[in-house]
Parts: structure tokens; C-alpha cells; sequence
């Protein structure tokens, strides 16, 4: 687990620091391909979107299916998750 926990810290590194903080217009409209749906290509805007609203989709469904077994689903407000969430605490 040590080393999982290294490489999500270094990634979160290299995505916040050392590129998003520095992340121009021009590289939001960079295009990205992927091999799942060969023959198109989407910007590194709408592919940062997708990957959002694929997660709140399945936030969604986790949601309805407890509610249908009797559950009470946790808030997966993104306003309240901002104004909630705990610092990353790396070991």
C-alpha cells in the first residue's frame, strides 16, 4: 500500500502544482484521443468534464438504489463536498 499511497501523492502533485496551476486556455482545448472510441477526439476541457459527470452519474445511481432498499443516501453535493472535504494527508 506504501506505494500506491507515493504514486497518488505524486500524481496529485503533478496534476495540481505542476500542471493545472500553470494550464493555459490553449491547453484546455488541446486535443485528447483515446483508443475506446477510436476516430474521435475531444479537448482536455470536455474530457476533464466527462470525467466529472460520469462520476455524478454513478453518484446518482449508488443514491436511487439505496433508496429503493431503504437506505438514506450520504449529501454528494459538489458545493458542500468543496466546503467539507478534508486536506489530503499523506503518510
Amino acid at each position: 500500500m506504501d506505494e500506491l499511497i507515493a504514486k497518488y501523492r505524486e500524481t496529485e502533485t503533478l496534476e495540481m502544482e505542476e500542471w493545472l496551476s500553470h494550464c493555459s486556455e490553449a491547453d484546455m482545448e488541446s486535443a485528447v484521443q483515446t483508443p475506446f472510441l477510436s476516430g474521435q477526439s475531444f479537448s482536455v476541457a470536455q474530457a476533464m468534464m466527462q470525467v466529472s459527470m460520469h462520476s455524478l452519474g454513478h453518484r446518482a445511481q449508488c443514491a436511487s438504489r439505496l433508496r429503493s432498499l431503504g437506505g438514506t443516501p450520504p449529501t454528494t453535493d459538489f458545493i458542500l463536498w468543496l466546503r467539507d472535504r478534508p486536506a489530503a494527508e499523506w503518510p
